[in-house]
């Protein structure tokens, strides 16, 4: 999803449960805590990218029966949370537009960041890429827009020129210079996986 053009910042956690402070190892192994499900926070800017245009990318990418099978937990089950009464309508009316998809929509309630580890997850196989920007904490990369576009390069979804071109248009703002952005434009270059390209 952060391959989007106005993806500002992706950051996977939990919704959709009622005990507080649901971690990994709780909503996998602890029943209180079993109300909980994967999810994915999307912050985008609605100028530049429609709640359409996030439905349809989550669709192209997404099994939508993920989790629904009768012996998954609701952990993995396949759910959209909307944040007002408009997303809920265009939820649900794309959830019904795809015959047998058997993702559910669901009112927002609240999101809890998952741990460190399981954030931008394929960019901290590619540790050149963040500390090409100086992003040293945790917290650096999840809160950064650049590690939005580094994640989906990293990911294969963003050819590196567009990568660059983005992180190019974020000097400064993120926090980052222009020797910064060369080191991340110079790491980008290391890597030769093919992209499997779907957004740019």
């Amino acid at each position: 999803m952060g391959a989007l053009s106005g993806m500002i910042r992706t950051r996977v956690g939990y919704s959709g449960g009622t005990v507080a402070e649901p971690t990994y190892r709780r909503v996998c192994g602890n029943p209180e805590w079993g109300d909980w499900v994967e999810t994915v926070q999307l912050e985008y800017d609605p100028s530049a990218l429609s709640y359409a245009e996030v439905l349809d990318a989550f669709f192209r990418n997404h099994d939508g029966w993920q989790g629904q099978r009768p012996s998954r937990s609701r952990q993995y089950q396949s759910v959209i949370f909307a944040h007002d009464q408009a997303q809920l309508a265009s939820a649900r009316q794309a959830v019904a537009a795809r015959p047998g998809c058997g993702t559910l929509v669901e009112a927002f309630g609240q999101f809890w960041d998952a741990e460190a580890y399981h954030q931008k997850w394929l960019l901290q196989r590619k540790p050149q890429l963040f500390l090409s920007l100086g992003l040293r904490e945790p917290s650096d990369v999840l809160l950064s827009r650049a590690a939005v576009q580094l994640n989906a390069f990293a990911a294969c979804r963003l050819r590196p020129e567009t990568a660059a071109r983005r992180l190019a248009a974020l000097v400064d703002a993120d926090g980052f210079g222009k020797p910064q952005l060369r080191a991340a434009v110079d790491a980008m270059a290391e890597f030769t996986d093919e992209p499997i390209v779907m957004y740019g």
